[in-house]
């Protein structure tokens, strides 16, 4: 009979060495798996870019690192995608098409959900540290602004290569790699992106849902959104300064702007009205327009798509896939989004889309926003009851 003695060295370092393999072994399995799409992107995800084939990946709560993550990859690989920014929220995440030709193939979407000013303004500084910006394509909406909102989770200022002071910070290239590859997160996400992971879908496919069940539960998201201001104005908060300072910044790096305020469906537009907040939407677009003097924005660079014109008037009635111009309430589809670039490129070639606003004209904007609006309602009773009910029923 052999006699084998283990001593504690020696079951130290198998203990070490299975732990180091089993490390090993997860870091590889997340890598290749790479569930937070950042290693090896797929072309699409790679600029930015939300469609039909990135729907499941924008739906995930991982938007910010993945952007960040890009802008850094992107810029090491001389990708030149830098040239034109587009930032805001979901909207012109979903509505701006980095592939337009106005681009030249040079392009990058950063939009994200559920965007502040703060946020915005903090991706940019990373963006132009990485690689020069030339030019920004800065989607504005009153939401972004809201006094009480904070910036949401998966935002951190710790991956982004320049403080807010803007100093550089030299560990963000090391920061995300411990929780995307050997993080229990990591690989829980890894093992959902296999075939044995994976959920079987539930409910009917995109093309039977009703445009009206969609856009009731946009419509009452949006309720939500500004019932969250707590009847506060964007006066009372930071995102204002914010959005001084991302134009300041834009001057100083001699970065061109081009501002537009959304064209979200007349259904999210008629919601503050229900909830007497109207006031304190165009004392906001007072507050921009006053900005943009402030910052000397040329004149023609700040265009307001919102309002009541043929795009955001479209019907709702049918199914969702039938409508040419919105997936729902708060979100247009690209084909609005190349009219709206043709706009700001041209300066409001098409006055009947949009409206170029400046501090001089603003009171006349706003009153003939009121003035459509009133026709709109004299039009469609139907719709703007159906709206007015959904906003009355919410909690």
């Amino acid at each position: 009979m052999v006699h084998v003695e283990i001593t504690f060295r020696h079951y130290l370092r198998w203990f070490f060495g299975t732990v180091v393999i089993i490390c090993a072994g997860i870091i590889l399995f997340n890598y290749k798996i790479d569930p937070f799409s950042i290693y090896h992107p797929v072309d699409y995800v790679r600029i930015g870019w939300r469609d039909s084939k990135s729907e499941a990946f924008s739906a995930s709560t991982i938007m910010r690192l993945n952007k960040a993550f890009i802008l850094k990859s992107n810029a090491e690989r001389h990708a030149p995608i830098h040239e034109y920014l587009i930032l805001g929220n979901s909207r012109s995440m979903c509505g701006i098409d980095p592939t337009n030709p106005l681009f030249q193939g040079k392009a990058f979407n950063g939009g994200m959900p559920g965007a502040t000013m703060y946020e915005i303004f903090r991706y940019l500084q990373h963006a132009n540290a990485l690689h020069p910006i030339h030019h920004v394509i800065l989607s504005l909406d009153y939401i972004m602004f809201n006094p009480e909102r904070k910036v949401l989770v998966d935002f951190d200022e710790d991956r982004l290569a320049v403080t807010p002071e803007g100093k550089k910070n030299y560990l963000y290239y090391v920061h995300d790699l411990p929780s995307t590859l050997l993080s229990w997160d990591a690989l829980k996400k890894s093992y959902e992106n296999t075939s044995f992971g994976k959920k079987k879908e539930m409910g009917p496919p995109p093309n039977q849902i009703e445009s009206l069940n969609a856009f009731q539960h946009s419509v009452v998201h949006e309720v939500e959104e500004i019932k969250s201001f707590k009847n506060k104005s964007p006066r009372e908060g930071e995102m204002l300064q914010e959005y001084q300072k991302f134009l300041k910044y834009c001057s100083q790096n001699k970065i061109e702007v081009h501002v537009f305020i959304s064209p979200i469906h007349v259904y999210n537009f008629l919601v503050p009205e229900f909830l007497n907040h109207n006031i304190f939407v165009e004392q906001w677009k007072r507050e921009i327009t006053r900005i943009n003097q402030e910052e000397g924005l040329p004149v023609g660079s700040c265009i307001d798509f919102s309002g009541f014109n043929r795009y955001t008037s479209e019907p709702v009635e049918g199914m969702i896939t039938e409508m040419k111009w919105y997936y729902e309430s708060s979100h247009y589809k690209p084909m609005i989004g190349a009219q709206i670039l043709e706009q700001l490129e041209n300066k409001n070639l098409d006055p009947t889309f949009g409206r170029v606003i400046t501090a001089d004209n603003i009171e006349q904007v706003l009153e003939a926003i009121r003035t459509e609006r009133k026709v709109y309602g004299e039009k469609n009773a139907a719709d703007v009851e159906r709206v007015q009910k959904w906003v009355l029923e919410c909690p």
